[in-house]
């Protein structure tokens, strides 16, 4: 089976004779995936409705890998006793099993009627097209899928020595597709920009006086398919966690247009008082709801209904998996702050990352951009307490003792402490500045509002990070998704390296299936499900006139906000999901 890369697929139109020679060639040359599992991946490659949060593997329908369990196959690789081996293998699997229940299920959803027909016609041999088309190639996936997975478990009981266990591990590597992580930037042209960038490392400044406030709603909503981790326990801490947003707006005499309300004008992310040259839309410093408009190609922040959208993840330090709580809020715009301003684009995104150590106490607090910029790490007191106790005093030019030089790299900005008086702290208070939408701060101290004049008080909705994959389009809803809440208090129902496969051609199957049905470019076609992001992981619409300027270093699309999973850090030199991050960056101690 064939599964072509799913951010470098390209697109072609020919004519029908041309169309007809490919379709010929295919036949001849046996090229094209053998059955409809893979007929359906390498459609939705075709397409561009693929996932690129969830690799998919060539040889394992059914199956998709996140960074996570990128490192498990490795840890497998080096474990010597065939049996744990064997165990470790199989739980990876599963695992991954997992995310292909939702990833696999996601992208079927998303492809339109041409292309579902295309499939049946192409792959089901001579059976006549269903009237339910796509809960039909559905079932037909899923059956060859766990054929397929079936097979890989036999011979993973058959392993009887390690060697035999690591070579399947190493097969499942070989054939998962790229990520759009997997081109860096870099060489000295970055590094000049890089290095000619001052970022302040001080204490951030949280902005000015007048603010509006978001709080939390006290469910997590969740409508459409969950990717794991989908528990009741997670849902509890992803509710009880989420933050109270502090958005700064600036008053008209201070820059910005005139209006009934004080206009949005910017401050510097980092501190000092730059105010941009030229005014904007209020509305761009206003949170909102993603909604896709058109065909399904146009991205929308509805800033009436307030939401921020949440998953979590695990990461490890010093042998232990820890949780982290991720949540992610958007805005429809970064306006134009100054004369030359190459950040300038639609639609923008922020993050905060909260990890919990062994307990279930926030121990450290990540916030970043979507486009992978402005990365700050604010550990916990209590944390920075025990590196000081462990390492003595912090290294060399640092201010804080979990700070740690990194060589060859950028070392993680840490601007302050957070301080956490218990395991169940409350909402953290996060500070964003207006304008460049930059997170500045975090407290759990509920008294440093009340030197603020809030403008407005507005809850938000707490939504599921799945959600933004699976959005309708136009406003319709899928009969398919039954949205649900989930309470705290209510129990719930469970709900790399170059693939060689992936890069073989296909002799013309994606031109025959082109010019036999009228292909058209971006056309959302019978869709009724979209996402967000492209098949690269990238925010539809929002590209930057930096990612043009700095496409020579390798970066693909500096400033463009991106999906979870595909996120870089400081000038693509750190992976936002590497299981490791915080161990490599940072000086922890032991018993966290």
């Amino acid at each position: 089976m064939a599964v072509e890369t799913c951010w470098t697929a390209s697109k072609a139109a020919h004519d029908g004779a041309a169309a007809l020679a490919a379709a010929l060639l295919i036949a001849a040359g046996g090229c094209a995936p053998r059955d409809l599992a893979g007929g359906v991946l390498w459609t939705a490659r075709r397409e561009r409705m693929c996932n690129a949060a969830f690799l998919a593997v060539s040889d394992m329908p059914g199956v998709r890998l996140n960074a996570e369990l990128l490192d498990a196959l490795k840890r497998v690789q080096e474990q010597t006793d065939p049996a744990k081996g064997r165990a470790m293998l199989a739980a990876v699997v599963s695992e991954a099993r997992r995310l292909g229940e939702y990833a696999d299920n996601n992208e079927i959803d998303r492809l339109d009627d041409d292309a579902l027909r295309f499939i049946w016609r192409r792959w089901a041999g001579r059976e006549r097209a269903p009237a339910d088309l796509r809960a039909a190639v559905r079932d037909r996936f899923w059956s060859e899928a766990n054929d397929a997975l079936a097979a890989f478990t036999r011979e993973l009981d058959r392993a009887a020595d390690a060697d035999s266990v690591h070579r399947l591990a190493r097969r499942i590597e070989a054939t998962v597709e790229r990520s759009p992580k997997d081109r860096h930037g870099g060489g000295p042209m970055l590094a000049l920009v890089a290095a000619a960038i001052d970022e302040e490392r001080g204490p951030p400044d949280r902005g000015g006086p007048c603010v509006d406030v978001y709080e939390p709603a006290l469910d997590l909503t969740c409508a459409g398919r969950r990717s794991p981790p989908d528990d009741r326990a997670t849902d509890v801490l992803l509710a009880a966690l989420a933050p109270v947003i502090v958005q700064e707006r600036i008053d008209p005499a201070a820059g910005g247009r005139a209006s009934a309300c004080p206009s949005c004008a910017g401050a510097a992310l980092a501190g000092g008082d730059a105010r941009p040259q030229a005014p904007y839309d209020p509305d761009i410093d206003r949170i909102g709801t993603v909604r896709l408009a058109g065909a399904g190609d146009e991205v929308c922040i509805d800033t009436e209904q307030p939401s921020v959208y949440a998953h979590a993840r695990h990461t490890w330090v010093r042998g232990r998996r820890l949780v982290q709580l991720t949540y992610t809020y958007w805005f429809p715009a970064h306006p134009k702050l100054k004369r030359f301003d190459p950040e300038e684009g639609r639609i923008e995104g922020a993050v905060l990352r909260i990890t919990l150590d062994p307990t279930g106490r926030p121990m450290l607090f990540e916030t970043v951009l979507c486009c992978g910029c402005y990365h700050r790490c604010y550990p916990a007191d209590y944390v920075e307490r025990a590196a000081c106790a462990r390492y003595g005093r912090p290294e060399k030019g640092k201010t804080w003792c979990v700070e740690r030089d990194v060589p060859g790299r950028m070392d993680w900005i840490v601007p302050e402490t957070v301080e956490v008086v218990s395991a169940h702290p409350g909402h953290p208070i996060l500070f964003s500045r207006a304008g460049y939408h930059g997170p500045a701060g975090i407290t759990f101290d509920s008294s440093v509002l009340e030197s603020r004049t809030v403008l407005q008080r507005r809850g938000y909705a707490l939504r599921c990070y799945d959600e933004l994959e699976q959005l309708p389009i136009g406003g319709e809803d899928r009969s398919a998704v039954r949205p649900a809440r989930f309470s705290s208090s209510e129990p719930r129902a469970s709900a790399r390296a170059d693939s060689p496969i992936a890069d073989r051609p296909l002799n013309g199957l994606g031109e025959s299936m082109h010019a036999a049905r009228g292909f058209r470019e971006a056309s959302g076609g019978s869709r009724r499900v979209g996402s967000m992001f492209q098949a690269n992981g990238l925010v539809r619409g929002a590209e930057r006139l930096e990612g043009k300027l700095l496409a020579g270093t390798g970066m693909l699309s500096a400033g463009q906000p991106r999906q979870r999973g595909t996120q870089l850090l400081h000038w693509d030199q750190y992976d936002f999901d590497d299981p490791h991050l915080l161990e490599r960056c940072l000086r922890l101690p032991e018993g966290f």
